[in-house]
């Protein structure tokens, strides 16, 4: 499956240098470094560390992107506040940069891409520099470039065409203007198979919000409200989508994602004279069905997640942030199982994660981890869990299939 491998990011708020998965570059001092070798990510990467440390803002870097694809530098810089309110603390007059090591099926040598964005005084944010290049590996002694874009002074471009490439799309790709993505218009040629991968991939970015009320709408309307209904109703909106997506077989999908909800025999989705939705779940404790008002926040947000994940055409790339909220140790477990049964069955789908629960940590492969802590100049350092356990001599090889790692072993104040 075309997967990103390691990205880093340059002064993006709080995120003022750090590197994960391939492009890691160790830093801890050590005698012996050789158990902090870099490494590819793994379709499933979860971040966790204290409130503050930059979770969330890491998630966003990937909106942001996806955000510039579809719509230009002004547009996704202005919903942030512009570019004065996302660069980092004293590295006001640098660029924000971002990179990501990304392998596609079709080539099994690893693509870069790097793209940074400039902001100079009553100027806005513009596309300073953008490269696309194979990396060098045993058969390729040198890296090869295929798109190098500078918008700056020396207004440098170059592109490597394809053989069938026409001289207008080349001049096309050439002459991208400064408040848009190179990335965009090469990305649409499917003969630049990896490059074009990339772009579907980060185009199709989704990272939804979950902090709802998700019981809106999927009540019987009697039902008073206490939160403001302004806010809308995600889970709504979810079953709808998926309803338009797959109008044939959202109904059959049902049995699947209830089998992942603890006690819950069975779902069912009624539709009103009125149009509305009534959201049913079948405990296997009880007779009649319970409505959405009347289960957990846990349990609607457990189904809401478990709907992506039954998803018959699955997003390629997922983000979930604070993926643990108001989810008990059984509803943690049953999410981790899940995710990790969706990769071993779907191969197709990789998902950047936040979290915070100890609970839904300790399901997670300490690989598969990468702790976030504040540093003492009140940036973001990153680190992988793995490496944390082999500084404290501790072995996951030798320990019991139950064993609670990041609690009994990493165990930080969050």
């Amino acid at each position: 499956m075309p997967t990103i491998e390691g990205f880093w990011i340059r002064n993006y708020r709080k995120l003022k240098q750090v590197a994960i998965g391939s492009s890691f570059q160790q830093t801890t001092v050590a005698m012996d470094d050789s158990a902090f070798q870099p490494y590819q990510l793994s379709p499933f990467t979860l971040f966790v560390g204290a409130s503050g440390a930059g979770k969330t803002t890491l998630l966003d870097v990937f909106s942001l992107l996806s955000e510039v694809l579809v719509q230009g530098t002004e547009t996704a810089f202005a919903k942030r506040g512009g570019y004065s309110s996302l660069v980092s603390r004293g590295a006001e007059g640098e660029a924000i940069t971002i990179g990501i090591e990304f392998r596609a099926s079709a080539d099994p040598r690893p693509l870069s891409y790097i793209v940074s964005f400039e902001s100079g005084k009553g100027r806005a944010p513009i596309v300073s520099n953008e490269a696309i290049l194979y990396r060098a590996d045993a058969k390729h002694p040198s890296n090869t470039m295929l798109l190098f874009l500078q918008n700056g002074i020396k207004n440098t471009r170059h592109v490597a065409p394809w053989a069938g490439m026409r001289l207008d799309e080349l001049q096309r790709i050439k002459n991208t203007d400064s408040k848009h993505l190179a990335l965009e218009s090469l990305g649409k040629f499917e003969d630049y198979v990896d490059v074009f991968q990339l772009r579907q991939m980060l185009i199709n970015w989704t990272c939804p919000t979950m902090e709802l009320d998700l019981s809106v709408g999927l009540s019987p309307m009697a039902i008073p409200r206490n939160k403001n209904e302004a806010r809308a109703a995600f889970l709504l909106e979810q079953i709808k989508a998926m309803e338009k997506k797959h109008p044939f077989d959202f109904e059959e999908a049902l049995p699947f994602v209830a089998k992942h909800l603890p006690d819950v025999e069975s779902i069912h989705i009624n539709k009103t004279e009125s149009g509305s939705m009534l959201l049913r779940f079948k405990n296997k404790f009880f007779d009649e069905p319970f409505n959405a008002h009347e289960v957990s926040p846990g349990l609607l947000r457990l189904f809401a997640y478990s709907l992506f994940l039954e998803d018959s055409i699955p997003y390629p790339f997922i983000g979930f942030d604070s993926i643990d909220d108001n989810l008990d140790e059984r509803y943690c477990q049953a999410l981790i199982s899940q995710i990790y049964s969706h990769i071993d069955n779907i191969t197709s789908t990789q998902f950047l994660t936040t979290a915070n629960s100890p609970y839904l940590i300790d399901q997670v492969d300490p690989n598969d981890v990468w702790i976030l802590e504040q540093t003492p100049d009140g940036f973001t350092s990153v680190f992988r869990a793995s490496d944390d356990l082999a500084m404290r001599n501790v072995n996951m090889q030798e320990m019991p299939p139950d064993t609670r790692w990041y609690t009994d072993h990493v165990n930080r104040p969050y």
